[in-house]
């Protein structure tokens, strides 16, 4: 008899920020791991397979589409992952808090947004 893993097993913190090593500041040319820009990761935060994610915005007037596209590249990074359930990508400190969260948050895509 074969037993599967329970869902999200093996999700954890590092786990979900080595996923996001592949995501670019456009303007800086850097991972956003590297440059300190992911602020916290939960995991379980509504059930065991989801996550939590805030980003630092680099200064609070980040150019919107900017936090905008590093949101949404995290979400889909952390989302690829196996097991993971709901992810939300929460970027933290820009001067206009509704823009850069109008899309990731109830995925509006890029289209959406702007």
């Amino acid at each position: 008899m074969r037993l599967d893993p329970p869902p999200g097993a093996g999700l954890d913190e590092e786990r979900v920020r080595r996923a996001m090593d592949v995501v670019i500041d456009p303007e800086l040319d850097e991972p956003i791991t590297d440059l300190g820009f992911v602020r916290s990761v939960e995991v379980g935060t509504g059930g065991p397979t989801d996550v939590t994610v805030h980003l630092r915005l680099p200064t609070s007037f980040c150019s919107p589409n900017f936090a905008y596209l590093m949101a949404s590249d995290a979400k889909d990074a952390v989302s690829a992952l196996p097991g993971v359930g709901r992810v939300v990508v929460e970027p933290d400190n820009h001067h206009n808090p509704a823009s850069p969260h109008a899309g990731p948050a109830p995925d509006a895509r890029s289209r959406g947004t702007f």
